[in-house]
């Protein structure tokens, strides 16, 4: 049975609790608290950025969230039990991979077109890392490198077809590079091995704080700032770095919920994440960025023609 956890105006720690959630507000979801569907596992950075904004919402609607994890199949599993559930009440925290890769590099039990968008509230902060022992200061340096030594120099992924796989291949083809991506099971054992000397290249969040102790060189980072923890280290757009997106965690509801539970999501949302307290709650990697139905709306089309074409030019289709 899935992890859940539920958040109540004055009830933050039990949340952590693996109990039913304990209903006494009353607000957006009156008679029955709101479920929020997260496609990753308790204590996962992003995860922690959903039960942040989580617990401002909840507070502010005067009303009870519940968090149910549903990890797995590169979030197939959330998105499908959501798709299915129509009580006007169960929503999707979704992702650039759940919404723009995952229906169009393998049969999907679900589709975008089953959801609609809600609200925008975090942007994912990719840092890109070398090894200390590669004699390249900056990004410009490193593509020199490359362009010297084609399929030389190595790359982590969490698998052929994720965002992390697709960003790459659309960063070294507009670079003009040849690498070779290595697959991982988990991005962990992939830092771990990159740490080690193992491989060449990192492009993780998790990265930020190997990166600020010395351990690799961050050379840049996939966001509209530079990050606090990294004051030194140019945005993608400052290294002239040239990728698919920066990658996004959102709110989708199914087709049919009430638009007016909707609005009021939007603007919750939009009062949460302009908020200091979020901003200041999140994980090193992770950025409030909010956008209100309409704009996420037309990032979502934007996205999913991208990556169609990208997956169809790489004839990317998995079991």
């Amino acid at each position: 049975m899935p992890l859940r956890r539920a958040f109540t105006l004055g009830a933050a720690f039990l949340a952590m609790s693996l109990a039913t959630p304990l209903v006494h507000a009353q607000g957006a979801s009156a008679g029955a608290p709101l479920r929020f569907v997260v496609p990753f596992p308790p204590g996962d950075g992003l995860e922690t950025a959903a039960r942040v904004l989580v617990d401002l919402v909840a507070k502010d609607l005067n009303t009870t969230i519940v968090i149910d994890n549903r990890p797995g199949a590169s979030g197939a599993i959330a998105a499908e039990t959501v798709s299915r559930t129509h009580d006007g009440k169960t929503f999707l925290v979704g992702t650039t991979a759940i919404m723009g890769i995952t229906p169009f590099v393998r049969t999907a039990p679900y589709s975008p077109a089953d959801f609609v968008p809600v609200a925008k509230f975090a942007h994912i902060s990719a840092v890109m890392a070398i090894r200390n022992e590669i004699p390249a200061r900056n990004w410009a340096e490193f593509v020199a490198l490359a362009k010297a030594a084609p399929g030389k120099y190595t790359y982590a992924t969490p698998g052929d077809g994720t965002l992390t796989h697709l960003a790459m291949v659309t960063l070294t083809r507009h670079a003009g590079i040849d690498m070779v991506a290595v697959p991982y099971k988990g991005m962990g054992p992939a830092l771990q091995d990159f740490v080690g000397g193992r491989l060449d290249v990192y492009t993780e969040p998790a990265v930020v704080q190997t990166a600020k102790a010395g351990k690799v060189r961050a050379i840049a980072v996939n966001s509209a700032h530079r990050l606090a923890e990294l004051p030194d280290v140019p945005t993608y757009d400052e290294a002239g770095i040239k990728t698919s997106s920066t990658p996004w965690i959102g709110l989708l509801a199914p087709k049919g919920t009430p638009p007016a539970l909707n609005a009021q999501l939007t603007a919750a949302f939009r009062k949460a994440v302009s908020s200091p307290e979020f901003a200041s709650r999140l994980p090193a990697g992770i950025e409030a960025a909010y956008s209100n139905a309409e704009d996420f709306g037309k990032q979502l089309q934007t996205e999913q023609d991208l990556y169609k074409r990208l997956i169809g030019s790489l004839n990317l289709k998995l079991q």
